[in-house]
């Protein structure tokens, strides 16, 4: 996974357009691209809902206790949380293929950086992922969700 503007870092416009064309590559929506043509493994997927969402979004509740090990937990759909000080990008989420997980998009106006966990893709530490996992439904941003 990767976004368009990473691959024009190292390839032209020209050949990105051409490697998708070919079906060497798959578009997964706009600006995200994947370097392969087959259905979206679960890394995949977990890559695409933190880049769709935006900038500083991050894997947390369920999703982000589930990629640190802990069992037990709904693996669908995937929880990412967003700074409340922006959107997601809900046009982005909306177009997702059919071979992704819906994504459900958090906002949050307190994530310091204690909060975070090194990871591939980024998410929150275990502890807050623990906490985070307890949504309810109706606090979540729902015109967000795939």
């Amino acid at each position: 996974m990767l976004t368009s503007a990473q691959a024009r870092t190292v390839l032209t416009d020209g050949t990105v357009r051409g490697l998708v064309r070919s079906g060497r590559w798959r578009a997964i929506s706009r600006g995200l691209l994947l370097t392969g043509n087959g259905r979206l493994a679960r890394d995949q997927q977990l890559w695409v809902a933190v880049l769709a969402a935006g900038a500083g979004a991050v894997l947390a509740g369920a999703t982000a206790a589930t990629e640190a090990g802990v069992r037990g937990l709904r693996p669908e759909p995937l929880h990412v949380l967003v700074p409340a000080s922006r959107r997601a990008g809900r046009s982005t989420l909306r177009q997702l293929p059919i071979d992704m997980a819906a994504v459900v998009v958090h906002r949050t106006s307190v994530l310091p950086a204690e909060h975070l966990q090194v990871g591939r893709p980024p998410r929150t530490t275990t502890a807050r992922a623990l906490v985070d996992a307890g949504w309810r439904p109706d606090a979540t941003d729902r015109d967000c969700q795939r």
